[in-house]
């Protein structure tokens, strides 16, 4: 299906992520202990987010009422939102994002934000590059009851530009980017300059991995393009055809169909098997190559090639 709509996230992916993120959870941590839960409870290595749905946990066991857990959770991201402001006022952008934006306008598309920042934090870097004409959505933790990897957090962003989840693109730098995309089957595009490795956003579900905001250009091209040209294949074979077509596999010496087999049929061309020299050394370095069988042959070009890799593809993805 054609991309109407790209969804991105904002720190790490729009803007440098420089959140001094332990020193505030320590003081999350520190006041949480005040109220009464232990610090064992809490651990520097998880998000504020994953604190407050302990906390939620334990005040619901003890019979607290949501109103107290609310007034709580209140306190809190206050305390997380003074950390983003002071982090706001010494970020930059990413290079290229700008180019990025205005082409991806120029094009049609429609560019919304979902972010687990506060609203007042996310306004304050939007007017301060002056971003704000560059969105048609903007989806903040205060807009929805539940943040990312939560999928309502993607599905309000979704409804706001109101595309249908196939026919969108999720950009983003994080694991929960990448998980909040695939629960809804949304294309996952991961970038590999921010806070996660291509290992991570591959594990968490990314789709693609682009190298600069400006690979997604050509990226979206592309897709749109091969989206069009299957549609008109699909609309000028026959139904008969259409349904005669199937994919020849032939079985190993070991009973099961061989990587060529099943992704090229029984004859495999001299350039699928080029691509297929690609895939070992590609997963070896992901960790992971049961999954070699689901891949797009495509997009084992390397990424230098095309400035973008797509280890997984989707029904959208490029295909030969």
């Amino acid at each position: 299906m054609t991309t109407k709509a790209v969804i991105f996230d904002l720190d790490g992916t729009i803007i440098n992520f420089n959140l001094d993120y332990k020193t505030a959870r320590a003081e999350v941590i520190e006041y949480l202990t005040t109220q009464g839960f232990p610090r064992s409870l809490f651990s520097l290595n998880e998000s504020v987010f994953e604190m407050l749905k302990k906390v939620e946990v334990s005040m619901r066991n003890s019979g607290k009422n949501e109103k107290e857990f609310s007034k709580l959770r209140e306190t809190v991201l206050a305390l997380l939102e003074k950390y983003e402001l002071e982090s706001a006022k010494t970020t930059s952008l990413i290079p290229g994002i700008l180019e990025t934006l205005k082409t991806l306008k120029q094009n049609k598309l429609k560019l919304a934000l979902f972010t687990v920042n506060s609203k007042k934090s996310t306004n304050y870097i939007l007017d301060t590059f002056h971003l704000k004409n560059s969105f048609d959505a903007v989806v903040t933790r205060d807009s929805v009851p539940k943040v990312k990897p939560n999928p309502v957090h993607l599905e309000t962003a979704l409804k706001k530009v109101k595309v249908k989840p196939a026919e969108a693109i999720v950009v983003g730098d994080s694991n929960w980017d990448m998980k909040t995309a695939q629960e809804l089957h949304v294309f996952a595009v991961g970038v590999t300059y921010g806070i996660s490795t291509p290992e991570e956003l591959t594990r968490a579900g990314a789709n693609c991995l682009i190298s600069s905001p400006t690979d997604l250009i050509k990226l979206i091209e592309e897709t749109n393009t091969h989206a069009k040209m299957r549609r008109k294949r699909n609309h000028t074979r026959s139904p008969n055809t259409r349904a005669t077509i199937k994919p020849a596999v032939k079985k190993t010496s070991r009973g099961k169909p061989g990587v060529a087999q099943t992704m090229f049929g029984s004859r495999p061309s001299r350039l699928a098997l080029k691509i297929l020299l690609t895939i070992p050394s590609t997963f070896s370095s992901l960790g992971n190559t049961n999954r070699c069988l689901s891949v797009s042959p495509v997009s084992f070009l390397p990424m230098s090639s095309r400035g973008y890799m797509c280890p997984f593809s989707n029904s959208d993805a490029l295909t030969l």
